[in-house]
């Protein structure tokens, strides 16, 4: 039989009440099977109970440290939302490592919220850099020299680029305060610089702005720093540091093929060689083909106003992806109804390599055929006719922030910063131009084959009329006198 001992029960502690039971038997032998299944039946209650309560306390801990954490991006995932939410969350934070590293295969396309969660992934600059200092000016915060844009590797920054609405077509669609510069552009890739406005100094107002000395003094000085806890070596396994790639103000540069590493705990000076090509005007009569060249409004993009060969292949790949996708990715150039893809990367990286395959074959094909035009696998990106390049020359050193002057003074709370520094300089004050031109022209040619003719056989202007007259004047006068174009039959 069973009945109830004891009772103890604080009506105010409402549904927390503890209630002891206690089970009397007679001192009858009991059945053992009874007894195996009543201990049974506790052990998995209590086994239960202590699952359920280590999950609590688990759960609770995460959640107090994503909402405490410095790690951007964590704290949206500590929030109570739905799964969908916090699934379409974890794939926005995955964005910042490399994409060959995570893989969501059943993820889509991605819907408008991406234009709020990328602005809130930006990254503070003043959050990751120390100071800039350009030339011999006072050093200033970053902020005001680099403006944020959209990469192949997510969100950088930029300095000395054109407008937004001086690269794109009017009709590509633009995120909101990326890519975007209020200066005024006075320069292209083609006329140079237009020195039509200046200061009441009478100095002028360039932009993009040059350097007008080369050297180490009269360069752009960058201090890097970020806080060692923040590092992940799961987004960049073999390097922790910062991607730096320079090009021409009116490119869309891809960090993925063309950058240097400035690392941690080292100082980088980088002394800068320009190399520019140009194309004189009697080349521009000739046909790409045979030139091998695009002028900068020669050839028409969907979405670039004006021609680069990189920004031709950046066009291509997106058309091709868009074709093959339905969709591109979030740094491509697309109008407002084309979608964004998702984390389903095995769609990008086939097109990829499909891609670069179908361009190498059609090559092939088309060396002595027309091109098709509707092709997207078949890029035609030839070299731009005017182009700058650089080529940089690296030297790096270990710089120890700690044991610079002014650092012992500062906020000690700053030594568990890591710090890397870079210098960008000409190293000369002048450059060679490179220039096509036409190895020979129709008067050249003349020239040339006359001047051949006068050395080997003494040929002449003199010559020149003789053959004339024996072809013409020298014939209409046989004709009249002997009535047969040689003279007298005799």
């Amino acid at each position: 039989m069973a009945s109830v001992k004891s009772s103890n029960c604080d009506e105010s502690l409402g549904n927390e009440c503890a209630i002891s039971i206690s089970t009397i038997t007679s001192p009858e032998v009991p059945r053992q099977g009874t007894i195996e299944r009543a201990i049974t039946k506790k052990q998995v209650k209590n086994g239960r109970a202590k699952i359920s309560y280590y999950y609590s306390g688990t759960k609770g801990y995460f959640r107090e440290y994503c909402e405490s954490t410095t790690i951007h991006g964590f704290k949206y995932l500590s929030e109570k939302r739905s799964i969908c939410e916090r699934k379409r969350n974890a794939q926005y934070f995955a964005l910042l490592c490399r994409y060959s590293q995570i893989y969501f295969y059943d993820s889509g396309k991605l819907s408008n919220d991406f234009n709020k969660i990328i602005d809130q992934m930006k990254l503070n600059l003043s959050e990751y850099t120390e100071e800039c200092q350009v030339g011999e000016n006072d050093p200033e915060p970053c902020e005001n020299l680099f403006q944020p844009i959209i990469l192949d590797e997510g969100i950088c920054y930029t300095y000395n680029m054109l407008d937004r609405t001086a690269i794109f077509r009017d009709e590509v669609y633009r995120f909101k305060d990326y890519h975007k510069n209020e200066n005024t552009v006075n320069w292209d890739i083609d006329s140079g610089y237009t020195f039509n406005d200046s200061t009441p100094d009478g100095s002028f107002l360039n932009y993009p702005n040059n350097a007008y000395l080369s050297g180490y003094e009269n360069g752009l000085h960058i201090k890097f720093r970020q806080l060692a806890s923040e590092l992940d070596y799961f987004c960049s396994p073999n390097s922790q540091g910062f991607k730096v790639s320079l090009h021409a103000p009116h490119v869309i540069p891809q960090l993925e093929k063309q950058f240097f590493q400035v690392p941690f705990g080292d100082a980088i000076m980088a002394a800068v060689q320009p190399k520019m090509t140009k194309t004189s005007q009697q080349v521009r009569k000739y046909h790409p083909d045979k030139r091998e060249c695009y002028f900068s409004n020669e050839k028409y993009l969907r979405y670039f106003k004006q021609y680069t060969s990189s920004n031709c292949r950046l066009e291509c790949y997106t058309n091709y992806t868009a074709k093959i996708c339905e969709c591109v990715r979030f740094y491509m150039p697309k109008k407002s109804s084309t979608d964004i893809c998702g984390m389903s990367h095995i769609c990008h990286f086939t097109n990829r390599v499909q891609m670069q395959w179908n361009s190498v074959l059609k090559q092939k094909e088309t060396q002595h055929t027309a091109t098709n035009q509707n092709d997207t696998s078949f890029c035609d990106c030839r070299r731009s006719c005017v182009e700058i390049n650089y080529e940089v020359q690296l030297s790096q050193y270990a710089w120890n922030y700690g044991y610079m002057p002014l650092a012992r003074f500062r906020d000690k709370k700053k030594e568990s910063y890591r710090y890397a520094r870079l210098s960008i300089f000409f190293k000369e004050d002048f450059f060679l131009t490179l220039e096509r031109n036409e190895l020979y022209g129709p008067i050249d040619f003349l020239a040339n084959f006359g001047g051949l003719l006068g050395l080997f056989t003494g040929f002449s202007l003199l010559s020149l009329a003789e053959i004339v007259y024996f072809l013409s004047v020298r014939i209409c006068c046989n004709f009249r006198l002997h009535k047969f174009w040689t003279g007298p039959k005799n």
